[in-house]
């Protein structure tokens, strides 16, 4: 009987008729969590021992110095050069290369997609820019060592001119055709999908993707300061600024203002006219060291975000510490070691974290998972049909307006959830017109069904 049905789906076009049904929708987030977190951690001032016992707490099963491990799926990023912390290399990119000791297990790390951003391409103080050959040649070795990276984050200052800001670019040079340090169009075809760039950052707003009536998002728009979006610096005097936003008319700029004051991922053009994601960040008031975790993680703005059903990448530096509110470089500002990186606060909130996981509230995952998630739950294409007195899923593939129409894999389709109302037979999902296995629970409460493909878990290895 099933076959038959699956040879007439085969057969006709059918499908192609119904995209939407009033009764089948998808759940925003993986069945059962209300909203999303991740935390994206610059990897700044990380010395490995002190990310190891920090991951074996946050990440790992076992006991450790901080108590027992809480088996969250955290992430981090690294460098490719470094003399100090998380790298390939333990040297600076104009000298000869020194493979860092542990090498094959940040290797392994970034496979496994617990190191799953990186943090610019190095950590130096030196007047030099890294030429685009260069940068063909870092992203040869990742690519030819199975290192699938999606997630580019910014780091450092002036002489970081391969960082990346499309139209908000002064120092950034990134997607300047003109510059030596041009990459954009190689990072986009090695894999990179997702960029944060300097001004994507938020002070108080936590989270993104927030459920809001037309008239509070309306009030919040008229509140919220964009001074940092409409202008940036002169990029021949950093001291002036200037608009970026001005070829945009009014209904334009209105709409795209609404994507960056709560969207995840926001559309962006570079200046080499390749289209891209951007993503924020949550900061908070102080610039973020492992001391004021608990300012950015604490019960308020945790019920908040469940409240609201958000979504928050929270913006860290756990190799750094320093008095609460005393701004960088203030006297009290270390290094953090493996036995301080995590104190009585910070632990006390990734308890919270863990707690409200645990109890399926707040999924925590990487950044590289929750920016995929985000981005095929919002372009996922999937028809509906009723076939004698059944119902079909069909899902066909990603339509993306920023990277086009994609293929999909069953095993990118983790966590997405499908909510089912008042249907007598529970659907069948087809992915490309074949057949897959899917969990379903029945709500007593409200009669909802969900299906859904259950989370893949990053487990720590070590």
């Amino acid at each position: 009987m099933l076959k038959n049905l699956l040879n007439k789906i085969k057969s006709t076009n059918i499908l192609e008729k119904k995209k939407t049904n009033k009764e089948i929708c998808i759940r925003k987030y993986p069945f059962p969590f209300k909203c999303l977190l991740s935390i994206n951690n610059d990897t700044d001032g990380f010395h490995y021992s002190s990310f190891k016992s920090f991951h074996e707490f946050v990440n790992g099963k076992k006991s450790t110095i901080f108590g027992e491990g809480l088996n969250l799926e955290i992430s981090d990023s690294f460098w490719i050069y470094s003399k100090r912390n998380i790298s390939l290399y333990k040297n600076l990119p104009w000298e000869s290369n020194k493979k860092n000791k542990y090498f094959e297990e940040i290797l392994e790390l970034c496979r496994l997609g617990i190191l799953d951003t990186l943090h610019g391409f190095g950590d130096w103080i030196e007047d030099f820019n890294l030429e685009r050959k260069q940068i063909d040649k870092i992203l040869n070795f990742l690519s030819k060592n199975n290192i699938n990276l999606e997630v580019y984050v910014n780091h450092g200052g002036y002489n970081m001119s391969h960082n990346y800001a499309g139209i908000w670019s002064y120092y950034q040079q990134a997607d300047n055709i003109n510059h030596k340090s041009y990459c954009f169009d190689l990072l986009i075809k090695y894999g990179f999908k997702y960029f944060w760039a300097d001004p994507f950052y938020e002070l108080t707003k936590f989270g993104d993707n927030l459920n809001l009536s037309n008239n509070d998002l309306e009030f919040f728009l008229k509140q919220y300061d964009f001074s940092k979006f409409l202008y940036r610096p002169n990029p021949k005097d950093f001291s002036k600024s200037e608009e970026v936003l001005n070829k945009f008319n009014k209904i334009s700029l209105q709409n795209y203002k609404r994507d960056l004051f709560n969207s995840t991922l926001i559309k962006n053009i570079s200046r080499d006219g390749i289209k891209n994601f951007m993503f924020k960040r949550f900061r908070g008031i102080d610039g973020p060291t492992s001391s004021n975790f608990v300012l950015q993680v604490n019960p308020d703005n945790l019920d908040a975000l469940e409240r609201l059903e958000g979504t928050v990448i929270l913006y860290q530096h756990f190799g750094i510490r320093r008095a609460i509110l005393m701004g960088k470089g203030h006297e009290s500002q270390s290094y953090t070691t493996n036995k301080n990186v995590l104190d009585f606060n910070n632990i006390a909130a990734f308890k919270l974290l863990a707690k409200r996981y645990n109890e399926g509230r707040i999924l925590i995952t990487t950044t590289r998972k929750l920016l995929n998630y985000t981005r095929v739950r919002d372009y996922l294409d999937f028809n509906i049909n009723n076939i004698q007195d059944q119902t079909f899923i069909n899902i066909k593939g990603i339509n993306c307006p920023v990277y086009g129409y994609q293929k999909i894999e069953k095993n990118m389709l983790s966590g997405v959830t499908f909510q089912i109302k008042k249907i007598k037979k529970i659907p069948i999902v087809l992915l490309n017109n074949k057949q897959v296995n899917v969990k379903k629970v029945i709500d007593k409460k409200n009669g909802k069904t969900f299906i859904y493909f259950p989370w893949k878990k990053i487990d720590w290895p070590f």
